[in-house]
C-alpha cells in the first residue's frame, strides 16, 4: 500500500493489467513536500511508487519528497555465494536512489547492508524501542534472547536489557534452519523463566521453532516472541501450532492476517532518530 501526505494512493487497471494513474501537483509552490508512505505488500508496487514520484517530480522539479519505507525489501539478499545469484538488494536500492529522495526513513532494517546502500536513510530507532519496551511491560521477560549473535550485537546497545544469544545453523543452499544452540547454556539458569524472543523478521517461523524448542529443553517458563517484520507466511508454518510460544507481538509493516496468538501493534508513520 502506498499513501501520499497520509491519504491512500488509488489507482486503475487497464483490461491489460497496466495502471491508469492520476495524481494532482501544484507546479508553482516550490517549497511544497510530499510524504509517501509505502507499506510493502508486493514488488509490483514498485512501479506505482515510479511513475508517482516521476509524475510529481516532472510537475514540481523543486518539491522535496519523503519515503517512508518501514519494511525493506530485498534485504534478505544482502550478498551473493554464487556467481548465479542475482544481488536484488544492491538492485532495489540501486533503484531507491534514482529519486534522489530527501531523506528515506526505515523501521529495524534486515541488514546493516541495506542502509549502506541506500542514500539519505534515517533507521527509526525511536520507534523501534517504544514497540519493543511496549511488549516488554507487557511479558514482564527475565530475559530476552536473540536468535543469533549478529542481532545481539546489533540490539543490545539500543535494548538496555539482560540478554542470551542462540547460534543457528543453516543450509546455505536451500536457506532452511537446521537447528540452534544456546550460548553459553551450561552456565545458564533458565528454569522457569519468562523469555522474550526478539528479532527483526520472520517467514514460517523455523528460526523460533528450533530457539523455542532447545529453550525449553533448558528449563525455560513462558516464551514470547516480538517480530517487527512479520510475513503473513508464518500461518503456515510449524511455529504457530507448537503451542511453545504464548504470545507473538508484531507489526503491521507487511502482517495482514490474523491469529488468536498474535498481536499486531499498527504504525501510521514513522520518524528519525
Amino acid at each position: 500500500m502506498i499513501e501520499v501526505n497520509g491519504v491512500a494512493y488509488e489507482y486503475k487497471l487497464f483490461p491489460d493489467g497496466t495502471p491508469l494513474m492520476k495524481y494532482p501537483v501544484d507546479p508553482d509552490t516550490d517549497d511544497i513536500q510530499y510524504r509517501i508512505t509505502w507499506m510493502y505488500e508486493n514488488i509490483a508496487e514498485q512501479i506505482v511508487l515510479q511513475f508517482l514520484v516521476w509524475h510529481i517530480q516532472e510537475k514540481n522539479p523543486d518539491a522535496k519528497i519523503t519515503l517512508l519505507l518501514p519494511y525493506i525489501p530485498n534485504a534478505r539478499m544482502d550478498r551473493t555465494h554464487n556467481d548465479d545469484e542475482i544481488f536484488t538488494l544492491k538492485y532495489f536500492a540501486k533503484f531507491i536512489n534514482q529519486f534522489g529522495f530527501h531523506r528515506v526513513y526505515a523501521l529495524d532494517p534486515h541488514s546493516s547492508v541495506s542502509t549502506a546502500l541506500i542514500n539519505n536513510i534515517t533507521i527509526s530507532d525511536n520507534l523501534f524501542l517504544s514497540l519493543v519496551q511496549t511488549v516488554i511491560d507487557a511479558v514482564k521477560p527475565d530475559f530476552l534472547y536473540y536468535p543469533d549473535i549478529g542481532c545481539q550485537k546489533r540490539l543490545e546497545t539500543l535494548i538496555r536489557y539482560p540478554n542470551i544469544v542462540g547460534h543457528k545453523t543453516r543450509d546455505w543452499d536451500t536457506g532452511k534452519i537446521l537447528g540452534t544452540e544456546v550460548l553459553g547454556a551450561d552456565k545458564l539458569d533458565l528454569k522457569d523463566k519468562r523469555i522474550l524472543i526478539v528479532d527483526d523478521i520472520s517467514s514460517y517461523g523455523g528460526t523460533f521453532l528450533y530457539a523455542a524448542q532447545k529453550l525449553k529443553e533448558l528449563g525455560a517458563g513462558t516464551l514470547f516472541l516480538y517480530i517487527t517484520h512479520c510475513e503473513n507466511s508464518i500461518l503456515k508454518g510449524d511455529l504457530i501450532n507448537s503451542d511453545l510460544i504464548h504470545r507473538i507481538y508484531t507489526t503491521n509493516t507487511i502482517f495482514t492476517g490474523e491469529h488468536r496468538l498474535i498481536d499486531v501493534m499498527k504504525i501510521q508513520g514513522i520518524v528519525g532518530r
